[in-house]
């Protein structure tokens, strides 16, 4: 099953982040980021429903369930909201953040010579894998913070033929002056 292979990959590049080298278009890249996260999103998306309805009866049991529309925000409410972020605001919030990166990775400090594809591919590569392991409680999100963190860094310097300090520092160094710039644009 293409699910099952395109999550294996993800945690395999999790911990093989070097051999990452594959390029790919930015609708095959959400593809990929959509059939990788499936399986930790369906596994999450249970225990956002058990964890919903157990808190919407306690809610209930300590008479805090009379707040009109508690339990149905709790157990409907959380899994639309997964849903949407899943489907929707992760892969907006990589095309932007991919796209600024690259912005000053390639153009400002010419560091990256791979395309804008290859810097989202490498931003899809980070995400997919990072979340591999999201349904674990408590440990699933360091591993997603962490791991996501460092393959995206490695993924996105073998895509575009730099070294991960050069990523990293792009950055950095991007988001000071961006913020720079919002916080000049903010006071005028």
């Amino acid at each position: 099953m293409v699910i099952v292979e395109e999550y294996k990959q993800a945690i395999n590049n999790l911990f093989h982040p070097r051999s990452i080298n594959k390029s790919m278009g930015i609708v095959d890249a959400l593809m990929y980021y959509w059939k990788a996260t499936l399986i930790p999103f369906v596994i999450t998306l249970i225990e956002i429903i058990a964890i919903g309805r157990i808190f919407a009866d306690l809610l209930s049991i300590a008479q805090l369930g009379s707040i009109p529309y508690v339990g149905i925000l709790l157990s409907i409410g959380l899994p639309i909201f997964a849903v949407i972020w899943w489907l929707v605001m992760t892969p907006i919030s990589l095309l932007i953040s991919s796209f600024v990166l690259h912005v000053f990775g390639k153009y400002l400090f010419k560091w990256f010579k791979g395309e804008y594809a290859d810097t989202f591919a490498g931003s899809v590569y980070g995400a997919a894998s990072g979340l591999s392991f999201i349904w674990i409680p408590v440990i699933g999100l360091l591993i997603a913070i962490v791991g996501s963190f460092i393959v995206e860094l490695i993924a996105i310097a073998n895509l575009n033929k730099t070294t991960a300090v050069k990523v990293l520092l792009a950055g950095i160094i991007g988001g000071i002056i961006l913020d720079l710039v919002f916080f000049v644009i903010a006071h005028l």
